[in-house]
């Protein structure tokens, strides 16, 4: 952090950071018909835990709202991880918090929501949109989509290599060793033919992604690090002339888009998250956040 900001300007000229701007358009709808139940079943939680009088409320939405900021399937790991079944991909973190609210009437109330909403079938969500998005780019460079669940990003993963081919598509998740991280990092950027790149959690931090012309953010971390994090890995030192572009999704009921988007517009209206570095102000929007 202090290297990128106490940069002489002989070095800021030799060595230039890419730097970030917004694709256009960079809000992309969300299909998915579910989501208003989804955010149905987030006022309810809220309301539950409000009624109840729960003064550790703030960690338990925040969470939730992580999940809730991804595609509708990404829910899926929550309501498995409060019905105490194994084979989720919940963080250490996450399961913390989730842990407390699935001893509460309001998580029991939740996952049942949620698990109504997962028994909705629907021919259009944010996963189609994405491949949409992603055929749209096949032979116009390197592309990006970055998705912090590890489930959810191999989903997208599978959906992509089907839709557009195995030979297009590579990617970056958990459980990875570092050995294999280099060489599917390096076989993508020097391939003619891949071009989308799906990440997890476990490539947004120490990996070198420089390359990238355009990130699709599949989900909204809500720590403001987590995003920086993110885009670190693509806004580096680069002989790239252009700035590394940030599409994301929006709700495309306006209840919703009101609500469940106001993270993501203060992320870019408040902070400027996707158009500069915030590295040198996190411990401020930490003390923000908390």
């Amino acid at each position: 952090r202090m290297v990128r900001s106490r940069r002489s300007a002989a070095a800021k000229k030799g060595f230039p950071a890419r730097g970030r701007e917004l694709a256009d358009p960079w809000l992309i709808p969300d299909p998915d018909e579910r989501r208003q139940d989804v955010f149905a079943a987030f006022d309810d939680l809220r309301l539950n835990l409000e009624l109840a009088g729960d003064h550790g409320a703030g960690p338990i939405l925040q969470v939730v709202l992580g999940r809730i900021l991804a595609p509708v399937t990404a829910l899926d790991d929550l309501a498995q991880a409060l019905a105490g079944q194994p084979g989720h991909d919940l963080s250490a973190g996450e399961m913390a918090v989730v842990g407390d609210l699935a001893q509460m009437p309001a998580g029991a109330e939740f996952a049942g929501d949620l698990a109504q909403i997962g028994l909705v079938t629907t021919h259009d969500d944010r996963l189609s949109a994405a491949v949409r998005w992603a055929r749209q780019r096949v032979g116009r460079g390197k592309h990006a989509i970055a998705c912090t669940f590890p489930r959810t990003a191999g989903l997208l993963a599978r959906t992509l290599a089907a839709e557009l081919g195995q030979h297009r598509v590579t990617a970056l998740l958990e459980g990875q060793g570092d050995e294999e991280r280099t060489r599917l990092t390096d076989d993508f950027r020097d391939s003619e033919e891949r071009c989308v790149l799906v990440l997890d959690r476990s490539a947004e931090e120490g990996t070198n992604l420089q390359f990238i012309e355009e990130v699709l953010h599949l989900d909204m971390p809500t720590v403001s690090s987590r995003i920086e994090q993110r885009l670190g890995r693509f806004d580096r030192w680069s002989e790239l002339p252009d700035k590394v572009r940030s599409a994301a999704f929006r709700e495309d009921n306006p209840i919703g888009h009101q609500h469940l988007d106001a993270w993501t517009m203060t992320l870019n209206d408040v902070f400027g998250t996707f158009t500069a570095s915030t590295s040198t102000l996190q411990y401020v929007l930490t003390d923000l956040e908390d």
